[in-house]
């Protein structure tokens, strides 16, 4: 502070001391407005959920650093790195509960523990599960205790000081290079991901198996599913239905915001190819941007104008919309159309379209096609035309219905927009 005061630059102090420029500006700001006090950090500062969630939103969009974050906000970094933890894990959400001080009630005692015959088959599961992991963990303790001391004394004797019998210790020092207790876990993996034909990776695995009541952590699902030799099939492909300016061309009244609070506030939609046995067909879907829902959809033998309007079409049937939904497309002539643009004018839709050749302006619509062409396209060897159409409407259903999403906490968009309305009433 006294550099600031004497005039060197905050350039000048940032590369002296090795700290950040943004760091050194939230100090003098600190330090102008409360003095040498304000540069004090109040490690046991008062802070409700509100706070905490403005705190990591602060973090993630301006990109502090914990410490920096703890300078502006007068609170310790250790605290924030809590928040942080459980924010991931848990959502922000979580952020909001606060744990009870002082003692529990008489009546909170400890939870009587259900026999095995009182369980449920997947409660059993857990149980053996973590007995297995338990059983193995004590017994390479006791191995690896005995034998670090076997060089200095008797085996008979440690044994007898441990309580084991010789036939016990080498029977389980024979066992711990046998199953590991994964086994039932590993079936379960293997049932979850033919039921998706190889869909899933391990993150939507670990959250299908956490959503069945499994807790299970996602690093050891990828360890089993590599050794199960389990992994999502990948493949690209893409098509441009961009044909130069024949109409009117909307601003990109969107700009990469792709986050919507509600449904209905923000829909994007693009027209994909796809060939199969050297004849195409094209698919027309609207997206609606709050979770990632498909609204409607054409499906076509040709890119035609009546694809995209029957789609529209029955999105209008399918939803009431008045006005209040920012549309969101590329420059493809469909949408520069007359008719087209007439069509949302009357329902006073807000037109955007991304900017000329650039595709992260509708990633949301790339990423499903990818997924679409990945999930479904490239896992066979597709017969015929109507063979892949019938599939990729049942695909579609699944999608909206069944396919869960990590950023819609493990649950499908169908199941997602269900819980938003049920709140929301």
């Amino acid at each position: 502070m006294e550099l600031l005061e004497a005039g060197y630059s905050v350039k000048h102090i940032s590369s002296r001391f090795g700290i950040s420029h943004h760091l050194v500006d939230v100090l003098w700001e600190k330090y102008q407005k409360e003095g040498p006090s304000g540069l004090k950090q109040k490690q046991y500062a008062h802070t409700d959920g509100p706070f905490r969630e403005k705190v990591l939103r602060d973090i993630e969009n301006n990109c502090l650093t914990l410490y920096e974050a703890a300078v502006k906000y007068d609170v310790s970094a250790g605290r924030i790195q809590i928040w942080k933890r459980i924010a991931r894990e848990s959502g922000y959400d979580a952020l909001y509960v606060t744990k009870r001080r002082g003692r529990p009630p008489k009546d909170m005692g400890r939870p009587r523990k259900k026999k095995p015959e009182e369980m449920t088959e997947l409660e059993r599961l857990r149980y053996e599960n973590e007995r297995l992991r338990a059983e193995n963990a004590l017994l390479k303790k006791v191995r690896a205790f005995i034998e670090g001391l076997r060089p200095e004394h008797d085996l008979d004797l440690l044994l007898e000081l441990k309580g084991m019998a010789r036939s016990t210790f080498y029977y389980h020092t024979k066992r711990l290079g046998q199953p590991d207790g994964y086994e039932a876990v590993r079936k379960r993996i293997r049932v979850i991901y033919d039921k998706h034909h190889g869909r899933y990776g391990y993150r939507r695995i670990t959250a299908q198996l956490r959503n069945e009541g499994l807790e299970i952590n996602h690093k050891t699902v990828q360890k089993l599913m590599g050794q199960m030799s389990l992994k999502a099939k990948r493949k690209k492909q893409h098509y441009r239905s961009y044909k130069g300016e024949l109409g009117k061309i909307a601003p990109n009244v969107l700009d990469r915001d792709f986050k919507a609070t509600a449904p209905n506030q923000k829909w994007t939609t693009d027209v994909t190819q796809v060939k199969i046995k050297d004849r195409k067909i094209y698919l027309s879907p609207i997206l609606d941007m709050f979770n990632g829902e498909v609204v409607s959809y054409a499906i076509s033998t040709s890119p035609d104008l009546k694809m995209v309007l029957t789609m529209l079409d029955r999105a209008f049937k399918k939803r009431n919309i008045q006005g209040n939904l920012i549309f969101h497309s590329d420059q493809g002539w469909h949408y520069q159309h007359k008719r087209y643009q007439k069509a949302l004018e009357d329902r006073h839709i807000t037109q955007s379209m991304s900017r000329k050749g650039n595709c992260l302006d509708n990633a949301m619509m790339e990423n499903f096609f990818g997924l679409m062409k990945n999930e479904l396209l490239y896992l066979q060897e597709w017969d015929s035309i109507d063979q892949f159409k019938n599939a990729l409407r049942t695909y579609i259903r699944y999608y909206n219905n069944d396919r869960i999403k990590l950023r819609l906490k493990g649950k499908s968009p169908v199941q997602y927009r269900a819980l938003f309305q049920s709140k929301a009433s």
